[in-house]
């Protein structure tokens, strides 16, 4: 079980990983930079797939485009939503809770 530390993530081994923050990022470009690629390769590597890729009903990926970059078997969780308003809405909903996190 990994426990929280400052700064860091204990690992399978019980050694403290050193985890960096999110970096700002563009979501509209859907571009992702090298480190942050990196950096949720090892998060998945650590702890796990914690929260899943959330698509609408026509499979457009509201929020964890980065996550299924990383890992095209990401698990998912599609929501019954066709209309665009909503699926910004979320979309938007989705980023700030991650950003309160």
């Amino acid at each position: 079980m990994e426990t929280a530390e400052w700064g860091g993530l204990r690992g399978p081994e019980g050694e403290v990983r050193q985890v960096r923050g999110t970096l700002s990022m563009s979501y509209s470009s859907g571009k992702i930079d090298q480190a942050r690629f990196e950096d949720l390769r090892e998060s998945e590597r650590v702890v796990g797939q914690i929260y899943p890729v959330v698509k609408n009903a026509d499979g457009v990926i509201i929020d964890g485009a980065h996550k299924k970059r990383v890992n095209l078997n990401w698990k998912e969780v599609v929501l019954h939503v066709r209309d665009k308003l909503k699926t910004l809405r979320l979309r938007i909903r989705a980023r700030l809770l991650r950003m309160a996190l």
